[in-house]
């Protein structure tokens, strides 16, 4: 039962931001519901003319460089709004009897008659008195609403087809006055698409020929409205084309600036030997002003920011000379350990330079000179 309550508190909700949805068909019995309470509903509002008011900002927005002329249309026969007379509709959830059933005929003919004549308010009464007799008529709805079209009043005749097509949403008659309505308000859009359903639901002559008078200025509203949402769209799109392209720039500028950064940082930054055990300490081969002046060779500087293992392997080499025979393939730390040597006489443990067995790189880059033939056995 909850669960019912708060569905029925979020549609009155719903109903409060857009009091159309009362209008709607599938609705329609709630609003007969209310009516028959006495209450008073909003008249529907056309939502064609009357957007919401941020769609409607979009829409002038999107608006503003669209040069496409409106189109010129031919408003010949269209009438000034009436107020809207409120009719009664009668109580929906009445059963009529014989007898109302058999004066609501009554009335009817009594209606026909009048229109006949020409006696459109005679006839709108009688209409009115059989409705109330059977108000769950479409047909006598669509034909009240065709009476108060002779009255020039569109706005009350589109509220009572309303009425019938929520009776019966296959009443061509009904369809077929809204859509004249329509037409008398200049509403061609709207005339056009009640008017093709009426000639669909069941073919007239007088449906056709009023489906006819409205096409042409359908025509050029949907071909002109159509333009205007391809403009919108392309504006859209252009739009976040350009939301993206701009992005990736971004992207691209920060991470080149990040790259540039990282280079510059990769720069300052020089190789701490010392950090290294047994290198530029106390009691390492390289200590105390030796180190200091191996620091000022930018060759071996180079060398080790290239090859940060280099000096371990280096290290290795010094700390016991047979470790050599790890790196004989290695002509990086034979050049390094060559290196050593030349700048500080010899590698420390190393006299003469570099580790017994160790070609420098210079004599590991020279050719072995060709051996001669052997001579042949003459004997």
């Amino acid at each position: 039962m909850d669960t019912h309550v708060e569905l029925l508190r979020q549609f009155v909700a719903a109903c409060e931001v857009n009091p159309n949805i009362l209008h709607e068909t599938k609705f329609a019995f709630y609003k007969n519901y209310l009516e028959s309470l006495g209450a008073t509903l909003p008249p529907k509002r056309d939502e064609a003319t009357e957007p919401p008011k941020e769609a409607a900002a979009d829409e002038n927005e999107a608006d503003e460089d669209f040069d496409l002329p409106p189109p010129e249309i031919d408003n010949s026969g269209v009438i000034p709004p009436d107020e809207g007379e409120e009719l009664p509709m009668g109580d929906s959830n009445k059963e009529p009897s014989e007898d109302d059933l058999e004066k609501a005929n009554d009335e009817r003919n009594k209606a026909t008659e009048a229109f006949s004549e020409g006696n459109y308010d005679a006839a709108l009464q009688h209409f009115t008195n059989s409705i109330e007799l059977n108000p769950g008529s479409a047909m006598l709805h669509a034909k009240r609403a065709n009476v108060l079209l002779k009255l020039s009043k569109p706005i009350a005749a589109i509220r009572d087809c309303d009425k019938a097509i929520s009776i019966n949403p296959d009443s061509a008659t009904a369809y077929k006055f809204r859509g004249r309505a329509n037409r008398l308000l200049g509403k061609w859009l709207e005339a056009h698409n009640d008017l093709a359903t009426a000639c669909k639901l069941d073919y007239d002559d007088v449906a056709n020929e009023w489906l006819k008078e409205v096409e042409s200025n359908a025509k050029k509203i949907q071909d002109f409205n159509r333009a205007k949402e391809r403009h919108a769209e392309e504006k859209k799109l252009n739009e976040r084309k350009e939301r993206v392209r701009r992005a990736q720039e971004e992207n691209r500028k920060a991470a080149g600036e990040q790259a540039k950064r990282d280079a510059e940082s990769h720069e300052s930054e020089e190789p701490d030997f010392t950090s290294m055990p047994g290198m530029g300490g106390p009691g390492g081969p390289f200590g105390g002003n030796l180190f200091q002046e191996l620091m000022k060779d930018p060759e071996i500087i180079q060398m080790i920011k290239d090859d940060p293992s280099l000096m371990q392997a280096c290290l290795e080499v010094m700390q016991n000379p047979q470790n050599i025979a790890k790196y004989m393939q290695n002509p990086n730390v034979l050049r390094l350990l060559e290196k050593f040597g030349k700048s500080f006489g010899g590698v420390p443990g190393f006299p003469g330079g570099c580790p017994a067995g160790a070609q420098s790189s210079s004599e590991a880059a020279q050719p072995k000179a060709a051996q001669p033939p052997p001579e042949p056995d003459l004997d």
